[in-house]
């Protein structure tokens, strides 16, 4: 009896933040057309997040819900960040795309993450440079890859501290 309870929960729970994701998704979407510049290419990366992190998982990479729209998004954010030399949204463009190529290419997913990276050392950006270290080391760690991974585990880490 218990069990169900809990499955119920947990899915009226899901139900719920899906909802409420969705109506963030639409909010900024219908907000969208009236920004320019760095303020649009934001937007747009917010989308990409919203919806590769659409269910109740803050960080759902391992079961992203919209990986297509996630991807376009951050994919047209990155075009109009380089168009403007918005490093920020550059570094920010791969990270997303990052996050959902684990889904279909880990080796994408590094190749991203590591671009973000270098782009977060250079505008100093070091909360975001910490997560993409954490990020690339769980991907060369899935790749088995465990002394490259334990690295940058390290670089996360000497950051934090």
């Amino acid at each position: 009896m218990m069990e169900k309870l809990f499955i119920a929960i947990i899915f009226i729970q899901g139900f719920f933040y899906n909802a409420t994701a969705q109506k963030e998704i639409d909010s900024l979407k219908k907000y969208l057309p009236q920004l320019n510049g760095s303020e649009r290419i934001d937007c747009l990366l917010k989308i990409s997040f919203e919806y590769g992190h659409i269910n109740n998982d803050s960080d759902n990479i391992f079961s992203p819900v919209n990986t297509d729209s996630a991807i376009w998004y951050a994919s047209n954010a990155l075009i109009q960040s380089k168009n403007i030399n918005y490093y920020k949204g550059i570094a920010n463009a791969y990270e997303n795309l990052g996050e959902m190529a684990y889904s279909y290419n880990f080796h994408e997913a590094e190749n991203y993450f590591r671009q973000a990276t270098e782009l977060y050392k250079r505008i100093n950006d070091f909360k975001n440079l910490n997560w993409s270290y954490l990020w690339l080391g769980f991907y060369l760690m899935y790749e088995c890859r465990f002394d490259e991974a334990r690295l940058e585990f390290q670089k996360a880490f000497l950051i934090i501290n």
